[in-house]
């Protein structure tokens, strides 16, 4: 059951540890290297200017799969709770890098976004 004050965070947790698995136990996940970017933060004025000054964007997605497939340099995943839509600079961020030769997806749930790894690493995206 999603946690009321930070559903979003239980999306993530729920992905990272059905991935952590399966990369273990599934021979087409083997080797398979992801990673989350932690853009999502509230912190003190200060502190977010120095992450802004080190290179933390706006709008950049949640997770990246580094994995080539096809033509594709990698595949990029935003997660989101419903009924939240993706912001702007979200949507500007997943258009460039859809231009730029990445994979791009969206994902209301662990489930789904399980799903959006396994058809892009099929070949399905």
């Amino acid at each position: 059951m999603l946690k009321k004050k930070h559903p979003e965070d239980q999306l993530c947790k729920a992905f990272v540890q059905e991935m952590d698995y399966r990369i273990k136990v599934d021979p087409k996940l083997k080797g398979l290297s992801y990673y989350h970017v932690a853009n999502e933060r509230k912190c003190h004025p200060a502190t977010g200017a120095r992450l802004k000054a080190m290179g933390v964007r706006e709008g950049v997605a949640d997770y990246f799969i580094a994995r080539a497939v096809g033509k594709y340099h990698g595949l990029y995943i935003e997660c989101k709770i419903k009924p939240n839509k993706l912001t702007q600079s979200q949507e500007a961020f997943l258009e460039i890098m859809s231009y730029e030769g990445y994979a791009t997806g969206v994902a209301y749930s662990a489930e789904e976004a399980i799903k959006i790894v396994y058809d892009y690493v099929e070949g399905r995206i």
